[in-house]
């Protein structure tokens, strides 16, 4: 499916064309093995990995695929990559073609211009046929020069280690007692051969030495445990101008997985509307140039989100550990160095405003939910503020390249929280590589921002109009 902005809303067939013209390239194109064997790849990582589902659901999915799948292989079937067969992918391939095509598409522009009505839910909708012509003009379309394969996944994961089992294994190896092999000494010679009451007596003290021994094995063993515990609680690794950071080894679910949250603070970023405004036009541009590789990292099972808040910037990434820091890399880089450019800039500001003008149409509860936090904190901008900025001419490119600049991350604060399948020694890897490529001033303790809450009375109503 494609996603259009109001531009490409009116043209559908020039969209349409690309994409028949995409599959045509893939035709003409001798299938690539490396495709094959990524694709392996991640299914087979897909599988071993998949988490658990709810019963309900399961059936369903089951279910469904028994449509299509044998019993015996309906389980592992959407994961399996088995032989690669150029020619079935050739004969696949030579059947994507206009004539074969069926295009859906859903827009308010086809308002009033309906002639069905569906009958369960009343969605209005036409069928049409495309004329002869277009389908003419699609087939013999020549193929755009920049529409081709992506390149290998840079972000498949290899090593799937838990960190937690080495680490335990270390503790272990570390708490156990060390063991000798017990020497003949004269002295234990001559008991032997002595009289009976000798004998007795080294008896006594060989079972009271065995006795010692297990105390000590239990106490060993419980100390071990409880190292072994401590390894995994939350804690506290760093605490500075620059960064406070915050690190827990997961050893309940066990999956080579990870999650890192960083919490850019910025107090430039909330200083007044324009400035949230800036931010969030930022935030969303930041994201638009991060899709160049976020394609490839959502196939390998990683994810990330940056968005703006009332203190700064929010980087959240989760997934495969392996290659987790590959894509921390890559997105702080470009937190430090986007590339802001003005047409991408012109349309995420007309995004920016229809979601600002969009909030009067949203539910009651959404309305409920925003108005309680704006009363409770003691700084809290109103969105009427943010649509008379996003609405006026002062919101320019110049105004934001500008701002990202020199103001915005100029001077900032991290506070991470690194969980999941890393060590300590790697999470302040990962925070001092994220520190390296932000390249930013740190900010002092009198500069953070101080988050208060106001305390509503007590028994008494309090309405807001």
């Amino acid at each position: 499916s494609v996603a259009l902005t109001e531009d490409g809303d009116t043209q559908v067939e020039t969209v349409l064309s690309y994409v028949l013209q995409y599959a045509r390239m893939l035709a003409l194109s001798p299938p690539e093995r490396w495709v094959h064997d990524e694709c392996a790849e991640l299914g087979e990582m897909a599988f071993r990995f998949q988490e658990s589902m709810e019963p309900v659901d399961l059936v369903t999915h089951l279910s469904n695929a028994l449509e299509h799948h044998p019993p015996n292989d309906v389980i592992a079937a959407f994961y399996l990559y088995e032989d690669f067969e150029p020619d079935r992918i050739r004969e696949m391939l030579s059947l994507l073609t206009p004539e074969r095509a069926m295009s859906t598409h859903v827009s308010p522009a086809h308002a009033g211009s309906t002639r069905f009505v569906e009958a369960w839910y009343g969605t209005k909708f036409s069928i049409s046929r495309h004329p002869d012509a277009q389908l003419t003009e699609w087939a013999n379309a020549p193929i755009d020069p920049a529409l081709h394969l992506p390149e290998p996944n840079p972000f498949v994961p290899t090593d799937f280690a838990l960190v937690c089992d080495a680490m335990a294994a270390a503790a272990s190896q570390s708490a156990a007692p060390s063991t000798t092999a017990p020497s003949t000494s004269p002295s234990t010679a001559s008991a032997a051969v002595g009289t009976a009451n000798s004998t007795t007596s080294v008896a006594t003290s060989t079972t009271t030495s065995d006795a010692t021994s297990d105390d000590s094995n239990v106490s060993s063993t419980s100390s071990s445990a409880s190292a072994t515990a401590s390894l995994f609680t939350l804690e506290k690794l760093r605490h500075d101008a620059a960064v406070e950071l915050w690190h827990k080894t997961d050893a309940t679910f066990r999956r080579p997985r990870a999650n890192v949250f960083i919490n850019v603070v910025a107090p430039a970023a909330y200083y007044a509307p324009r400035n949230v405004v800036l931010t969030s036009l930022f935030a969303s541009l930041l994201s638009d140039e991060l899709t160049e590789f976020s394609y490839h990292a959502e196939l390998a099972g990683l994810h990330y989100r940056v968005y703006n808040s009332n203190v700064g910037l929010r980087v959240m990434l989760s997934g495969y550990s392996h290659k987790l820091p590959v894509l921390l890399r890559k997105v702080m880089e470009k937190l430090a160095k986007p590339g802001l450019r003005e047409d991408r800039f012109l349309l995420q500001r007309d995004v920016l405003r229809r979601r600002y003008r969009n909030y009067f149409k949203e539910q009651p509860y959404e309305h409920v939910t925003y108005m309680s936090s704006r009363m409770l904190e003691m700084r809290r901008f109103h969105i009427l503020e943010y649509l008379e900025v996003a609405s006026s001419d002062e919101l320019s490119f110049e105004a934001l390249k500008s701002f990202a600049q020199e103001e915005l991350l100029r001077c900032v604060h991290m506070q991470v929280l690194v969980h999941g399948n890393f060590s300590a020694d790697e999470a302040r890897d990962l925070v001092s590589d994220a520190e390296a490529a932000l390249c930013a001033q740190p900010l002092s303790m009198s500069e953070q921002p101080q988050m208060r809450c106001m305390q509503l009375p007590a028994g008494k109503e309090v309405i807001l109009r």
